[in-house]
């Protein structure tokens, strides 16, 4: 079951039951954790290129777990734009899955 969670003037978004927003520290080791990084390499302005594991293989592991774990699908002008990790934290604000700062 899915769980809906109502974004005002943005419609209405979904996560998994039981799943919590996360805060940004917590979405940073998130990120960290889907491309096999240490946390404390991984920053709000990291970029792409400095993320080892952030290679295609990274990409598809990356909205697999968008998708898995928030179901968040993830649109191909996204994709295409998903240069930073403050990208991706773009895309899990858009769909409360993070707190908003």
């Amino acid at each position: 079951r899915w769980q809906v969670w109502s974004a005002g003037t943005q419609g209405a978004n979904l996560l998994p039951p039981g799943r919590r927003r996360m805060n940004q520290q917590d979405a940073l080791h998130w990120i960290a954790k889907v491309f096999d990084d240490v946390p404390e390499r991984v920053k709000v302005d990291t970029l792409r290129k400095d993320i080892a594991g952030w290679d295609s293989m990274g990409t598809l592991i990356l909205l697999a777990e968008l998708d898995e774990k928030f179901g968040i699908h993830v649109s191909e002008d996204q994709i295409d734009g998903l240069q930073s990790v403050q990208h991706v934290l773009d895309i899990l604000r858009q769909h409360q899955a993070v707190d908003a700062t």
